[in-house]
């Protein structure tokens, strides 16, 4: 299980103090805090997108250990093994060949509306795990079909292991 980084901006005039860093050592004692309070599954921390040419982006890599999820398979690989492939060719497969590219992530209404129901939410301001039938029934049409999409992007063995923060 993983607890997924949203965007940190902060002013440039204080770039001296490192809020970034700050930001992300801040993110990582909440994920920590989650696996002791909540979930002890909850074992990573996932900064978001690694975009080698894109400066705002490119300091993650120098968190260790750090992976890239392979576009193709959806399998995780240390980024130190493809950092010089996504150089020289931009988008590539980055697993091995004798990994099976995920298929059939294609997911029904009910199926959706049964995985939805079991999701938890983490609600930071009060500290509560909250499922889908605790938040406004007018918002619930919305998040499952957010969940129908992220089944189909993620596929349906590493979406249980995601945890949405309100």
């Amino acid at each position: 299980s993983v607890v997924s980084s949203v965007y940190f901006m902060y002013d440039p005039k204080y770039d001296f103090l490192a809020p970034g860093v700050f930001g992300a050592i801040r993110e990582i004692e909440y994920t920590n805090k989650i696996r002791k309070d909540f979930d002890a599954n909850v074992k990573f921390y996932y900064m978001g997108y690694y975009i080698q040419d894109c400066q705002k982006s490119v300091y993650k890599g120098e968190y260790h250990p750090s992976e890239l999820l392979c576009p193709e398979t959806y399998t995780w690989v240390p980024l130190e093994q493809v950092k010089d492939s996504i150089a020289q060719h931009g988008y590539c497969r980055f697993a091995d060949d004798e990994v099976v590219v995920v298929s059939n992530m294609d997911i029904a209404d009910d199926e959706a509306t049964s995985l939805a129901n079991s999701f938890f939410f983490y609600y930071r301001e009060y500290s509560m795990i909250l499922n889908l039938n605790a938040l406004n029934p007018d918002a619930v049409d919305d998040i499952k079909n957010v969940i129908k999409h992220l089944v189909k992007t993620v596929g349906k063995d590493l979406y249980p292991k995601l945890i949405f923060t309100l």
